[in-house]
């Protein structure tokens, strides 16, 4: 069978026997080992020469765990995101926030039309309660690539919080994040760089998780700074889909 669909994919007769490894406890070494060479191959590939300014956060969940995960994270009491919504995934960002009514009147386009720098420049200025900025790197909805490196000097220039869902974008089309100082990348296994549903990740600069560790917690199992936390010693703080795991590295 051939998927033709942004995800899933067909993967690989390697990456497909990488499930029949052996079973481990994800509390032991063996585990705490494999976690660690995935979190830096994400760094090699994602932020090449910045790894040491970013932390890779893995979860088990879809694509949209760690979209929330980065959205319900990075707000502090009494602040708001914008979203940048010009289709299905914009959407899907908008309902997270309004869910917690975190958010301001969202900066809307036509599916076909990208989101204009100039005008988030002038939303921002009208809107000093927003702290972030979110948007969807590639919105699968028509195919359309937004301006990522355009809107991230935006919101850097003006001393806010780039959240990017790059959950179809990360592995197949191009992005500096490092170099255009975006805060926050969600991205999945189960796109682009080939790998099986069910694990997903954050990939989150070092400066800002230390201002984010005083920030309301509005999910458990999805706030940021248990996992970072953990993963630092080389665990998780909950279950994960350890095979998945394998097949990921």
């Amino acid at each position: 069978m051939i998927l033709l669909n942004p995800g899933p994919v067909n993967v690989s007769e390697r990456v497909r026997q990488a499930l029949l490894r052996p079973d481990i406890c994800h509390r032991e070494s063996e585990f705490s080992d494999l976690l660690g060479r995935i979190q830096q191959k994400l760094l090699t590939a994602f932020v090449p020469g910045a790894e040491s300014d970013y932390v890779a956060v893995l979860l088990t969940g879809s694509g949209t765990a760690a979209v929330e995960s980065a959205v319900m994270s990075c707000l502090p009491m009494g602040k708001r995101m914008l979203v940048l919504n010009n289709g299905v995934y914009g959407e899907r960002l908008s309902n997270m926030i309004g869910l917690h009514r975190l958010g301001v009147s969202e900066l809307k386009s036509e599916w076909h039309i990208k989101p204009d720098p100039e005008r988030l420049r002038l939303a921002l200025r009208q809107h000093p309660e927003v702290h972030a900025v979110s948007m969807v790197h590639h919105e699968t909805t028509t195919g359309l690539i937004n301006p990522v490196k355009e809107i991230a000097e935006v919101v850097d220039g003006l001393n806010r919080v780039f959240v990017l869902d790059s959950v179809s974008g990360l592995g197949g089309e191009p992005i500096d994040i490092a170099g255009s100082h975006i805060y926050m990348v969600a991205g999945t296994a189960g796109k682009c760089i080939q790998g099986f549903p069910g694990v997903s990740f954050v990939l989150l600069r070092k400066g800002f998780l230390e201002r984010m560790r005083g920030y309301p917690k509005r999910s458990w199992y999805l706030h940021l700074t248990h996992y970072v936390d953990n993963q630092g010693k080389g665990i998780v703080p909950f279950t994960p889909a350890v095979q998945l795991y394998y097949a990921f590295e």
